[in-house]
């Protein structure tokens, strides 16, 4: 029952829980509401007793003995209640644990109500086998009949879908196992459909990805308070075992007509919004024209990146990294793009071009070797790392763990002369995968920093099997140093953690002297930020390398005094 209880207590459908002897564990209040029965009517009781033994022997039997075979089972059929006939979309999930099945979780769903387009819906083709929700032939048959009615139609009312992004599954699949991951995304569908209005529509795009589409609104704040309701409902969290399990989302939002008068229209400008959102890190994302010019932008500096890197037009800066006495031990590697028109472009911009390009693993390798190649030339002047970001194509790209080998050996470096960094959400984005590949690195002697910790969901379990030893705090959270009781009380309390893990923390994003000096108090291992030095060309970190390294590196740029 825990595993289950909140999705049971807060859902509107059907759930029950029966164990091999066909006898209900669990029956939820909508269940008994639909059956007329009281709860205690139904609990200990057998389906035979429930439904009729006729109809359980020759239409519930079989489904459930194929569930408890360890096959899900999904199907939509008629029942009658009283005198109304419904039908219902019902389905069978085997439930047990090590492998061996011991109930039977069942979902249904009431369809009946359907308008005159959606009585071509009822039957299974056209609905999502996981969420019971329309999926994506659904959208398209209803998008276009709600849009020509728009285009037919008079008055100041518009239509708008919302392509939701559902973040965080793929962890949690990996951790609890799929049945979970289905729960939560059906949970999810129900929890959408609570919040929009009974005239509106929920979809099942594809993977994680749902739609909404808005039939009549008046303007875009009452959109935006949509869409903020509906992130709200998502981000609620769910407890598993002890676990507190949240998913996250991104959300596109597009208007009709003035973003899109077709459903393929409407669909690729709110997938465009959804991206941005991402990209941003925001709740969601209103389709604009200056957002279509920026993807196009990107598309045409994708065009230019292949002849970019074969031409040379690539170069390395480095920001300083130091240790809590204030001395360089590392640098940060910083891809900048010398365009001969447009200037220096910085990775902001080159690398979602270079991810649309399918460049960015050849980019990294360049990269990487160019980097090594820095490391071998500052070992003369002074033993520093250099640390190396990649995306996460690039960290699990099939011959990353080959690259960074051969790189070592071309440049004839130590491995602890150069490091990785893979942000926190990218790390998710394979946990298992991720683990294996920092294992793999770290017997070469190769380090992976975590980035921008801090602003991802991971939990303290998937934190603790993490093998990486090194953390860099993300950057948002140097501002917090200024505030005593909240800020810096709370960078104590992660830095106590992380130091119980036996973790390195880095804090990065340090802009003055009084957030060196609490970051140090704080016991930070290294820092990074404007204050100790912007990114620099090689030959100029190459100069302050040259220097006595005593006081904060900014000393040696622009004069700062010394804290």
């Amino acid at each position: 029952m825990n595993a289950y209880e909140e999705i049971v207590n807060r859902s509107n459908d059907y759930i029950t829980l029966i164990n091999r002897d066909y006898v209900y564990e669990i029956a939820n209040d909508a269940y008994c509401r639909q059956i007329g029965r009281a709860r205690t009517d139904v609990l200990g009781h057998t389906v035979g007793d429930v439904w009729g033994q006729e109809r359980f022997e020759r239409a519930i039997k079989p489904n459930l003995d194929r569930c408890f075979s360890g096959e899900q089972v999904v199907y939509v059929d008629k029942f009658t209640f009283g005198e109304i006939e419904r039908h219902i979309h019902v389905a069978f999930y085997p439930y047990g644990e090590e492998g061996h099945v011991t109930h039977a979780l069942v979902f249904s769903h009431d369809i009946t109500r359907l308008s005159q387009v959606e009585d071509r819906l009822t039957t299974y083709e056209v609905r999502d086998a996981t969420t019971g929700l329309f999926n994506r032939r659904s959208m398209d048959l209803i998008l276009e009949k709600e849009l020509e009615q728009a285009r037919d139609a008079s008055g100041s009312h518009f239509r708008a879908l919302l392509f939701v992004s559902v973040q965080n599954l793929g962890q949690i699949i990996d951790l609890y196992g799929h049945q979970i991951g289905d729960l939560l995304l059906e949970n999810t569908g129900l929890r959408i459909m609570r919040t929009v209005r009974a005239n509106d529509y929920v979809f099942r795009f594809e993977g994680n990805e749902l739609t909404v589409f808005i039939t009549a609104i008046d303007d875009r704040m009452e959109l935006a308070g949509i869409a903020d309701s509906i992130h709200h409902e998502i981000l609620l969290p769910y407890q598993h075992g002890g676990a507190t399990l949240t998913v996250g989302a991104c959300i596109g939002v597009a208007i009709s007509p003035q973003d899109g008068s077709t459903s393929e229209e409407l669909v690729r400008t709110a997938h465009i919004a959804m991206s941005d959102a991402k990209r941003r890190r925001l709740p969601y994302v209103f389709y604009d024209s200056e957002l279509h010019n920026e993807v196009q932008g990107r598309l045409t500096l994708g065009s230019e990146l292949d002849g970019a890197l074969k031409g040379g037009q690539f170069v390395l800066h480095y920001q300083p990294i130091v240790s809590a006495r204030r001395a360089i031990v590392g640098a940060e590697a910083l891809v900048r793009w010398r365009h001969p028109q447009r200037g220096l472009i910085l990775p902001a911009d080159i690398i979602p071009a270079a991810n649309e390009a399918g460049l960015m693993v050849s980019i990294g390798r360049w990269v990487l070797f160019t980097a090594c190649e820095q490391a071998k030339a500052w070992s003369a002047k002074r033993d520093v790392f250099v640390t190396v970001n990649m995306t996460a194509g690039e960290f699990l790209d099939t011959h990353m763990v080959e690259s960074v080998r051969r790189a070592i050996e071309r440049a004839r470096i130590r491995p602890g002369q150069i490091k990785l960094e893979i942000t926190e959400s990218e790390s998710m984005a394979d946990p298992q995968e991720a683990i294996a590949r920092i294992k793999t690195l770290q017997k070469m002697g190769v380090d992976v920093l975590i980035d921008d910790f801090g602003t991802g969901q991971s939990s303290l379990s998937y934190l603790r099997n993490l093998p990486a030893r090194i953390l860099k705090v993300d950057q948002s959270f140097a501002a917090d140093l200024s505030d005593p009781k909240t800020g810096q009380a709370f960078l104590g309390h992660v830095i106590a953690a992380m130091k119980s893990l036996s973790k390195i923390v880095v804090l990065e994003g340090i802009t003055t002297a009084a957030e060196a000096r609490e970051a140090i108090r704080l016991r930070f291992d290294l820092l990074q930020g404007n204050y100790f030095g912007s990114p620099l060309p090689a030959a100029q970190l190459g100069e302050l390398l040259d220097a006595r390294p005593a006081g904060p590196v900014s000393s040696f740029t622009r004069g700062a005094h010394r804290s």
